[in-house]
């Protein structure tokens, strides 16, 4: 045992000469613990992320929206049925984003109220007059509008809704009736009434400002300023005058005159006396446009 020891220590021996002679300096135990409890933690291990799910995206539809460009000579009225003045070129501008089918986007233009609906096929622009919703939609180069109350479409042209009618008759749309279109003799172009009534005169508008009498033996119609006493004289009419109607004008349409002539003629006026369908012209039978083909019509707004 004693010689076991003694070769120990001698072993020991050895290894501190050892390492005194390359210059390491052996550490001691509470050294060595020190060390170790400075040292700096080892990073874990990166987690694994999770794998993302796999969600399967569909293509969505595309959309097909077809625009139709009108001529800048007729383009939508102001107000459907009445001889107002256009409104403003760029009704066909949000085309390319309101394209939603079965939606009714809803603007104004000219002071007037319109919704622009775009059922997957057709881009249409309706516009409420009284009760009633009145449906356009450009066609061929020309605005049209299916009036539902006579199951017909009316296309917008020189200031005026033209019906072509049967037998290629083209009717023209004043004072919410449908008249055919002819030339009266010595008057200039008018419309042949339908139906009428002969009345007695005088007539004064509905606001009580202007008043028409027809007198003498040709039958004069002449137009007197009401809100002068006593009423003035504005202007002369016609002659051969049978019949004065006033329209009731209002929030979609100016107040007009209309003077139904002997032989089945009658003509447009303001409220002033200036004419307001010297320069209509209805177009040729056969230059008449065809109308769109009937389909559905969009559903009435909420």
């Amino acid at each position: 045992m004693v010689k076991t020891t003694a070769k120990r220590v001698a072993i020991v021996c050895l290894a501190v000469l050892t390492c005194a002679a390359v210059g390491i300096q052996p550490r001691r135990g509470r050294e060595r613990s020190r060390e170790r409890d400075e040292a700096p933690a080892r990073a874990p291990a990166p987690a694994a992320a999770p794998a993302a799910p796999r969600q399967r995206v569909g293509i969505a539809p595309r959309v097909e929206t077809p625009r139709v460009p009108a001529p800048a000579n007729e383009l939508a009225p102001a107000a459907p049925g009445s001889s107002a003045a256009a409104p403003p070129v760029g009704i066909h501008r949000r085309e390319g984003s309101e394209n939603a089918p079965h939606r009714h986007y809803w603007h104004h233009l000219g002071g007037r109220r319109y919704s622009h609906y775009y059922d997957g096929r057709v881009h249409w622009y309706g516009y409420p007059r009284g009760a009633d919703f009145w449906w356009t939609r450009p066609y061929g180069g020309y605005w049209w509008l299916y009036d539902g109350r006579y199951a017909r479409w009316s296309y917008w042209s020189n200031g005026y809704w033209w019906w072509p009618g049967p037998g290629g008759v083209q009717y023209v749309f004043v004072n919410d009736g449908y008249y055919p279109y002819e030339t009266a003799r010595g008057l200039g172009r008018y419309a042949t009434p339908v139906a009428g009534e002969d009345a007695r005169g005088p007539w004064t508008s509905p606001d009580g400002r202007r008043l028409v009498e027809i007198t003498g033996p040709e039958a004069q119609a002449v137009l007197f300023d009401k809100t002068a006493t006593p009423p003035g004289y504005l202007r002369f009419l016609g002659a051969g005058a049978q019949r004065v109607r006033f329209s009731t004008g209002g929030a979609e349409s100016l107040p007009t005159i209309l003077v139904e002539f002997a032989g089945g003629g009658f003509a447009l006026f303001d409220m002033d006396g200036r004419r307001l369908d010297a320069n209509a012209s209805a177009p040729a039978p056969s230059q008449a446009p065809r109308p769109p083909p009937m389909g559905e019509l969009p559903p009435p707004p909420p």
